[in-house]
């Protein structure tokens, strides 16, 4: 940045680097986005078209036209790291984008409209500026968003522009980082399990405008206080519905981690073999990134993955 006398205004900043020797979560979360689905017509509970929107990322063939025709040229270098993987490679997952695009995130969770990135406590990503962090991890996903919606919607017109809006929150202890994510995967399948319930009562026999401007009271006094059990016994006795069978995804959430001791290191421990894997990765083989459907609360994913909370990487 050039010196000139106007330079003192970079005094009011503030300082929001975040606690150092401490892992960093940054969340993305859909902005307004009840009022986006209604607008754009998603099917409910669920709608796996847009549920792979955020998980799934296009090869090179779909999209270099769309960038050259729509990215100035001065932004394009960026864009490019983006989208530069292999036009014969498998699709890759939206969330793994951000991850190749980061190389210092270990894992991420998504479920929702909401996905999560862990950054662990030895990384220095933009010195730990939380604001920093949240803005431009918001910014690719939402950007990747409107990239990829016509892959997954059809000629179905983007009416309105997806906006997410991000934080970033330094957790101190390990057993905090297992506890935030818990309590998003606990949200899932929370909201999952009502709204299940919900629209297949509604979808069972409500006319078009009595879904629209006379159902949902009722409905809410019917569901309000209902434990997990009575939920699952309403679904089975009255429509059939084993929740349990209901797809993972749904139940709960998508996780994905770097595959190997190897990818959770600092990158100044690696070897020369070992940054030449890395690079060929982060090109689009997604070779070291995998995605699961898995519970994330109790204890046997985090023992079967020790070096995701490591604190010295």
């Amino acid at each position: 940045m050039a010196k000139s006398r106007f330079e003192y205004v970079r005094n009011f900043e503030l300082a929001d680097s975040l606690v150092p020797g401490c892992c960093i979560v940054v969340r993305v979360d859909g902005h307004k986005f009840t009022r986006f689905t209604k607008t754009h017509s998603f099917d409910k509970p669920n709608d796996s078209r847009g549920l792979q929107l955020m998980n799934e990322v296009q090869d090179t063939k779909y999209c270099f036209l769309s960038i050259t025709c729509l990215v100035p040229a001065a932004a394009f270098s960026a864009v490019l790291i983006f989208f530069s993987f292999s036009a014969d490679a498998v699709p890759e997952q939206c969330a793994k984008a951000v991850m190749l695009e980061w190389s210092d995130i270990v894992m991420a969770y998504g479920q929702s409209d909401e996905y999560s990135f862990l950054l662990p406590a030895w990384s220095d990503l933009y010195n730990r500026r939380a604001s920093k962090l949240s803005s431009s991890f918001a910014s690719l996903f939402a950007s990747s968003y409107v990239f990829l919606w016509p892959k997954f919607f059809g000629d179905a017109p983007l009416q309105s522009a997806p906006a997410f809006d991000g934080r970033a929150i330094a957790y101190p202890t390990p057993a905090h980082v297992r506890d935030y994510f818990a309590w998003r995967q606990a949200d899932c399948h929370i909201n999952n399990l009502y709204n299940t319930a919900f629209w297949s009562i509604v979808k069972s026999g409500l006319s078009t405008q009595a879904r629209e401007f006379a159902c949902e009271r009722p409905l809410l006094q019917a569901l309000a206080g209902t434990s997990a059990a009575e939920k699952n016994e309403l679904l089975f006795k009255r429509f059939g519905i084993n929740y349990n069978n209901e797809p993972e995804m749904y139940r709960k959430g998508t996780v994905i981690c770097r595959q190997g001791e190897l990818a959770l290191t600092r990158p100044n421990a690696r070897n020369k073999k070992a940054r030449a894997r890395a690079e060929a990765d982060a090109r689009g083989d997604g070779t070291a990134l995998a995605t699961h459907h898995v519970d994330i609360i109790g204890e046997a994913f985090w023992a079967q993955r020790p070096a995701l909370l490591r604190p010295d990487g």
